[in-house]
């Protein structure tokens, strides 16, 4: 049910953990942002898309991280988001 996703050894707990928070903080801020909101709302008992999850898949298309994150795909990059 995925309680453990890693393991690691004590000596290299530190430098993993510092891996694994860059790369979520490597995201979009705006989709994660997003992400949240819609968990909060299904730990809340939403079970279907309604207004709002509908306006927050609607402006991923349309913020700056989207452009972004398009550029750099077909430029085969890491995308470089903003906050």
């Amino acid at each position: 049910i995925g309680l453990i996703n890693y393991l690691w050894k004590p000596e290299l707990l530190e430098e993993n953990v510092i891996k694994f928070v860059e790369s979520i903080t490597s995201n979009s801020q705006t989709s994660m942002r997003a992400n949240k909101r819609v968990l909060h709302m299904i730990l809340d008992g939403a079970s279907d898309d309604n207004e709002l999850t509908r306006g927050l898949f609607l402006d991923a298309f349309s913020s700056n991280d989207f452009a972004e994150g398009l550029s750099a795909f077909n430029e085969k990059r890491k995308p470089k988001f903003t906050c």
